[in-house]
């Protein structure tokens, strides 16, 4: 993460690399191999539904890093991490915000060492019918080390 993007490479064995590029700059456009990969299919899959879903949780974690950015500014005197913490104890933080129809964004971060948290999971879930359980439809989960940190 730097001052203008949210970039995610994934080395995958014998096909390369792909990438995913969240523009904090909320006028440029979602890059990088693996969301076009994704997108494209979706819509020869006719899964319009999905990839706007998709397009949302994409939206909401680039809100979301946006606003960790500016969390210490005064730009942030009001109205960052538009949503709620529902969990800080022991150092892990859960915070939820909403997205399209019945689906929320979850954003968990656990495993605070020297003032940085080493497992973030980023994910989009949605209200199970007839139930109160939740289903897991999009998930990223970050390791970050030390050269990676936010």
């Amino acid at each position: 993460m730097n001052k203008k993007s949210f970039s995610l490479a994934i080395d995958v064995p014998f096909k390369g690399q792909e990438t995913l590029i969240l523009p904090l700059d909320a006028s440029r456009p979602i890059q990088g191999t693996l969301y076009k990969k994704i997108s494209t299919e979706l819509v020869k899959a006719g899964r319009y539904s999905s990839l706007k879903i998709l397009d949302d949780f994409l939206l909401k974690n680039r809100l979301f890093f946006s606003d960790l950015k500016n969390i210490d500014s005064n730009y942030c005197d009001s109205g960052c991490l538009e949503g709620k913490l529902t969990h800080y104890s022991n150092g892990n933080v859960d915070f939820e915000r909403k997205m399209l129809g019945k689906y929320e964004y979850h954003a968990s971060f656990g495993q605070l060492e020297a003032n940085e948290y080493r497992f973030i999971r980023l994910e989009g879930v949605r209200q199970t019918k007839n139930s109160q359980k939740e289903q897991r439809v999009l998930a990223l989960d970050l390791i970050v080390d030390s050269c990676g940190s936010i």
